[in-house]
Order: C-alpha cells, then sequence, then structure tokens
C-alpha cells in the first residue's frame, strides 16, 4: 500500500493504468536534495500515458565532471501487475559520490576517482517483492588510477599491519573491474577483482535481494600482499543489513560460471582491459621496481563471455 516502509508491499502497477491523459513533462534542477544526498544538474523527460510511464531520459553530474544517465519504462501488466525496464549508465563519476548515494556515508573516504559503469534490469509481478523474484540484468563497473582505502586492501588480505595503523591513509588503486548478473532476484558476483599497490583482491559469490542473505569470499593474492599478510580467504555472510565476516583459511572462490555480458557491458569491460595494458606498457619501467606489482590478473575478461560474440578474449589484461 502506498506509504508503506515495506519495500516488498509496494505496487508496480503505474498509478496512470486507468487514466486516459497523455502528458510529456521535461524537468530539470540545479540541485536536486533527496535524504542526505544530492544530485547537480538534474534533467528527466517523462512520457506519461494510460498504464505507461516512461522516463526517456535522466542525467545527472556526479562530481566535477562525472554523469548518470537513466533511463527506463513502467507498464501495466495484466489486470493488477506491472513490468519494470530500466537502463542506467556511469561516465567519469566520482566512485566516492556513488558509494554515498549507494548507502555508505563514508564513501569518500574509502574510495576515489573515476568511474564508469552499465547496469539493466526487469521483473514483473504485481507488487515489487512478487517482481523481484523475476529480476534479471546485468552490471559493471570499472575504474583506473584511483585511490582506495588502505585499510580495505589489508583486512582483506588479514595484513597484520592494519592492527598497528594509526591514520587512515589510502593507496594507489591501479584498475578495478567487477561484473555482476542478476537472475530471479539472486546477484552472482563474479568476477570482482581490484589491483592495488597494496595487492591484489578477488571476490566471488551471491547475494539474495529477495531474502536479503548475502555470501561472499574475498581472497587475496599471496604474490601481491606485503610480507606481513596472512592472506587468508574472508567469508562474508549473513543478512545484507548487517552480514558477518569470517575468516576461513584454505578456503577457495566460489565455483560460478562466467557471465555472458550484453553489448554495452562487454564494450566497458572490455575498454577497461584495454586502458590497463596501455597504462602498463607505459609503466613498465616502474612496475619492475616492485615485484608484487608485476603480477597481474591476467584472467579477468577472460572468464568473461564479452558481448555474445561467440569467442574468449584471450589477451594478456588487467
Amino acid at each position: 500500500p502506498q506509504g508503506s516502509d515495506d519495500w516488498r508491499r509496494l505496487r508496480l502497477r503505474p498509478a496512470t493504468a486507468e487514466d486516459t491523459a497523455h502528458l510529456d513533462i521535461q524537468l530539470s534542477a540545479g540541485t536536486l536534495l533527496y535524504g542526505e544526498h544530492h544530485l547537480q544538474q538534474v534533467a528527466a523527460a517523462v512520457e506519461m500515458a494510460a498504464g505507461d510511464i516512461r522516463l526517456q531520459g535522466a542525467t545527472a553530474r556526479l562530481g566535477e565532471t562525472g554523469q548518470l544517465k537513466l533511463a527506463g519504462a513502467l507498464r501495466a501488466q495484466g489486470e493488477t501487475g506491472g513490468t519494470l525496464q530500466a537502463s542506467l549508465q556511469l561516465q567519469k563519476a566520482e566512485a566516492g559520490a556513488v558509494l554515498q548515494i549507494a548507502g555508505l556515508r563514508d564513501g569518500t573516504a574509502l574510495l576515489a576517482g573515476a568511474m564508469d559503469g552499465a547496469a539493466d534490469i526487469g521483473m514483473t509481478g504485481a507488487t515489487l517483492g512478487e517482481a523481484m523474484k523475476t529480476a534479471h540484468g546485468h552490471a559493471v563497473l570499472t575504474m583506473q588510477q584511483g585511490r582506495i582505502a588502505r585499510r580495505l586492501v589489508e583486512a582483506a588480505s588479514a595484513d597484520l599491519r592494519a592492527l598497528f595503523r594509526s591514520r587512515d591513509d589510502g593507496t594507489a588503486l591501479r584498475c578495478l573491474l567487477a561484473a555482476a548478473t542478476l537472475k530471479d532476484g539472486t546477484l552472482v558476483l563474479a568476477p570482482v577483482i581490484l589491483r592495488s599497490d597494496g595487492g591484489t583482491v578477488r571476490a566471488a559469490g551471491q547475494i539474495d535481494l529477495v531474502q536479503q542473505q548475502v555470501e561472499v569470499t574475498l581472497r587475496s593474492d599471496p604474490q601481491t600482499t606485503g610480507f606481513l599478510a596472512l592472506d587468508i580467504p574472508l567469508r562474508i555472510h549473513g543478512p545484507l543489513a548487517g552480514p558477518s565476516a569470517q575468516p576461513l583459511r584454505g578456503a577457495a572462490l566460489p565455483d560460478l560460471p562466467p557471465p555472458a555480458l550484453p553489448p554495452a557491458q562487454a564494450a566497458l569491460a572490455q575498454g577497461a582491459e584495454q586502458r590497463d595494458d596501455d597504462a602498463r606498457a607505459a609503466g613498465a619501467d616502474r612496475v619492475a621496481q616492485r615485484a608484487g606489482a608485476a603480477v597481474h590478473v591476467d584472467d579477468l575478461v577472460r572468464q568473461l563471455e564479452l558481448g555474445h560474440r561467440g569467442h574468449g578474449h584471450r589477451r594478456e589484461g588487467f
């Protein structure tokens, strides 16, 4: 019902389902405030008709030069249901601002740099909770040449230096590529790889958006971390609102099938790999000065069935 705090009970059917009016709406705002968040330079074009609400396009600035783009449609389905289709793009968006919108208040202290991303989602049902069981989609996030809080990398690699660190400084993030596939309300994370000067960390697992449960394993590469890093895999599990973290010595990452990405997400992943190849070629001398940095996660894009073009991308990357 309208006004309910339980998102599962929110009706997906458009309120315009019984209306005959046809409206074209253009909106713009220098600053849009919602809760503790705000967006700059917002513009949106909306079309409303009987049983149909279309977001022709919406844009907003994230950071100094970043941009968020949204598009989608909500349509009546049958007598009581609705169908939602939506897409999202991030272009050079400030990573900290993205994390803050996602609910992490200290996002700017955790991650800094330009983030690119592409995602799509679709679902059908009478309520959002019912529709979430049918939800499907894909997402890819990439970053190069940013900064990440050193404590995050040390926590993922069980680095003993975290126990003695008196200040929370950052380390260079060389590249990040995360791919996710959504099917029947379950988000499968694979592969997720982060390469920083503090080490390389991989992650894989699942997030059940219907039951609000998470099961993800993080594992650091011992050839890239510091000599005080124990490199014990970390299991994150439990309720999405308050998961637990548990070290599991000898645990392997979940054996999850590689995703088949739509063209937009596939192109984003390939572009990230190419930029990382170029950066490593240009900085080969600097890489040689640090043995750990010479270990590259060259199987990252090989795990992706990029596009639907029927061939793997076998060259070294990340």
